[in-house]
């Protein structure tokens, strides 16, 4: 009896474990930047060459950029 509830007790945190991983794989990554007085072509991806911006120019390249609101 205690090898029967042994094994029920792995199944069930297994499928828990399981199901966790698949809740975390399955919500999308938003990421919303919220700039004041910030001006369309302030940043380096949009046309401004003075200021650099890595991080943001990054973002554009490996996500997707909305360009109409």
């Amino acid at each position: 009896m205690r090898i029967l509830t042994f094994l029920l007790v792995v199944v069930v945190f297994t499928g828990m474990a399981k199901a966790k991983e698949h809740a975390k794989q399955s919500k999308p990554n938003v990421i919303l930047i919220m700039a004041d007085d910030m001006g369309y072509a302030d940043v380096e991806r949009f046309g401004n060459l003075n200021i650099p911006t890595p991080a943001i120019n990054r973002l554009c390249d490996e996500g997707v950029k909305f360009t109409n609101a």
